[in-house]
């Protein structure tokens, strides 16, 4: 369940407005027409579950990808 996605990520960030500001800012940003929304927010949730605060919160290297 989506409830006990949000607890797993709610103990990688304690903050639960960063961690919805986070999570809607992945969603957007990794979510493909051909797939459901749902389904990419439960990805991004189990990402940040499993991720360690310091690197969720570290400003991403634009370089490697070619935006500006």
């Amino acid at each position: 369940m989506r409830s006990e996605k949000v607890s797993e990520a709610l103990n990688t960030l304690q903050h639960r407005f960063l961690l919805c500001r986070m999570a809607s800012k992945a969603v957007r940003s990794f979510h493909k027409p051909s797939t459901r929304i749902a389904d990419t927010m439960n990805e991004v949730l189990d990402r940040i579950a499993g991720g360690e605060p310091r690197d969720l919160l570290a400003k991403p290297d634009r370089t490697r990808t070619g935006r500006r």
